[in-house]
């Protein structure tokens, strides 16, 4: 009797399993492919009001993060690249023309606290893609100096120094990382925003942080200003 139990288990497990195989049927393909409303905003476009959208689904079932991002207002779908955590829209003016952009913004969830960044401006087709993370130039390098600080050059001039530890570690050759972090700043003259570009200084690893060199980005103008940020 107890082998005619466990024959007829083994026949419905294997009735299940090729039931998966042929129709996908398990809960957590279900939930993972199904869109989630992430953010919400309304932009001034021409004079009008406009609901923006973003949607996403789960990278796992259950799980915070999401990819499949994708940016929606009256009829058009634009797809988003990166898979992140506390993905949101903003609406902004970048461009000072009375017309407000989209800013996206979300965190990869690494340690580096590195995320996806891109502003994109409203057609009636399409978007017009402002900033993109990935495009953004890295013009600067680091090198260590005789007393242990790090000195930065920017096309091969140097414009600032870092002090030198003081724990006596003995550390590999500093680095300026890529986009670590991204926010809009309010530019008061022209009453409208700029863009604040933050790259990490590092020594030994991406969590030995030196200090952040911060790129103010001007999208009207195409216009680059830096400044340094010193701490720990």
């Amino acid at each position: 009797m107890g082998r005619m139990k466990a024959r007829a288990y083994l026949i419905v497990a294997a009735a299940l399993a090729a039931a998966v195989l042929l129709f996908g049927w398990t809960k957590t393909s279900a939930e993972t492919t199904e869109r989630e409303l992430l953010s919400r905003t309304v932009a001034t476009v021409d004079g009008e009001e406009v609901d923006v959208y973003l949607y996403g689904t789960r990278a796992v079932a259950g799980g915070y993060a999401f990819c499949d991002f994708t940016l929606e207002y009256g009829s058009v779908s634009v797809p988003i690249e990166g898979c992140g955590y506390g993905a949101t829209v903003s609406a902004f003016d970048f461009l000072g023309d009375g017309n407000e952009q989209i800013f996206f913004a979300a965190s990869t969830g690494g340690s580096g606290g590195y995320g996806y960044y891109y502003v994109f401006g409203l057609g009636k087709d399409g978007v017009t893609t402002l900033f993109d993370h990935n495009d953004f130039v890295n013009e600067y390098n680091a090198q260590r100096e005789c007393d242990g600080g790090v000195a930065i050059f920017r096309k091969g001039e140097k414009v600032l120094t870092f002090e030198p530890r003081t724990d006596g570690e003995k550390l590999n050759e500093p680095e300026v990382g890529g986009v670590n972090f991204v926010a809009p700043s309010y530019f008061y003259p022209e009453n409208r925003y700029r863009l604040d570009v933050w790259q990490k200084v590092t020594d030994s690893a991406a969590y030995d942080v030196v200090g952040h060199i911060v790129t103010l980005i001007d999208l009207a103008g195409e216009s680059r200003e830096f400044t340094a940020v010193s701490f720990r």
